[in-house]
């Protein structure tokens, strides 16, 4: 669900003022910041979303350390699986040197 935490009316300085906001969150979570303001007459609302706190405990470094022991495996099979054709396609030219030969 859905709760106000903190709202602040602010004066749009048609000057192009800056205005520092401060807001203190009690709590980790997901946020929505909405500003609102008109300018020109016409109102704008803007919805900015806020993380607050680490959204994950360890589930990014698990995912990477799981990517690269996913990806050195590929490789080692990869390398693998290529010395096992060439050891036999080495064979078989030796083989039939030798077949040759006799």
């Amino acid at each position: 669900g859905q709760r106000l935490v903190h709202s602040q009316l602010q004066d749009f300085s048609p000057d192009g003022g800056i205005f520092n906001q401060g807001i203190v969150f009690g709590e980790e979570g997901f946020f929505l910041v909405s500003a609102r303001f008109e300018y020109g007459g016409e109102p704008y609302v803007i919805d900015i979303p806020l993380q607050i706190g680490n959204p994950y405990s360890l589930d990014p470094v698990l995912i990477a350390i799981g990517t690269v022991i996913l990806v050195l495996g590929t490789v080692a099979l990869i390398k693998r699986t290529r010395r096992k054709k060439r050891l036999e396609r080495i064979n078989r030219v030796a083989q039939s040197r030798h077949s040759a030969s006799e």
